[in-house]
């Protein structure tokens, strides 16, 4: 919870408009089978409970604002302990933490869990948007 909080404070204080500013980065999900194409970009983005899929996110611009309303400096940043995780209501499950690669890119193969409770769930990932699913 405090991670979704940071990326709050972060977006709040990137809010620099134009060439180079920095937003969050939008969660990609792929089913888990090899070379499979990302599943629609739609929100809710409907999944079934005890699907594989992987998380990918690309943190290649990470922010470095300290002083909010001057220039923001955007730079390429590895991330360390990237958590996954699905909520709904009082239901929070965490499904992975992951590094990123050097150049600031995340994969996390993950697994929905089958207790999640079905209908309108949240794809946390720390420093990322979330992503609003449709269980069944």
């Amino acid at each position: 919870m405090g991670a979704v909080l940071a990326a709050g404070a972060l977006l709040g204080a990137c809010a620099s408009s134009g060439e180079g500013s920095c937003a969050l980065p939008s969660p990609e999900l792929r089913p888990a089978a090899a070379g499979a194409s990302p599943l629609a970009a739609e929100d809710p983005l409907p999944l079934r409970r005890g699907s594989s899929v992987v998380v990918n996110v690309d943190f290649a611009v990470s922010c470095t604002d300290t002083r909010p309303g001057e220039e923001v400096t955007a730079e390429p940043g590895r991330r360390a302990a990237v958590t996954v995780e699905i909520a709904s209501g009082t239901y929070v499950k965490r499904l992975a933490t992951v590094d990123s690669d050097i150049s600031g890119k995340v994969s996390a193969p993950v697994v929905i869990p089958t207790d999640a409770p079905t209908g309108k769930t949240v794809l946390r990932v720390s420093g990322a948007l979330e992503r609003e699913l449709q269980l069944s």
